[in-house]
């Protein structure tokens, strides 16, 4: 995890979920949702960190355009936002 930034308990508790789920084989779809302002992309930073640590690829998809905006000034990339990957699949 990144040294720089540290976490509420709320927060600890969700990132420790979203590493269950993506060392679960099994596991095919993690919802992350909360109220606006519980800083979400925090989680969704470390998550993205912790992948590429570990070399997976993945795609992240988001409720709207505006989302996906965020997601790509997270990482860099263009993200999709749901109506956009039901064309994309």
């Amino acid at each position: 995890m990144n040294d720089k930034i540290t976490l509420k308990p709320d927060q600890a508790f969700s990132f420790k979920k979203l590493k269950a789920f993506i060392e679960d084989k099994q596991s095919k779809i993690f919802i992350l949702k909360d109220y606006v302002g519980t800083r979400e992309t925090t989680l969704i930073k470390l998550l993205i960190d912790e992948l590429n640590k570990k070399e997976y690829s993945y795609l992240l998809l988001a409720s709207t355009s505006r989302a996906a905006k965020i997601l790509s000034n997270i990482n860099g990339y263009i993200q999709l936002w749901l109506a956009q990957s039901i064309n994309y699949t």
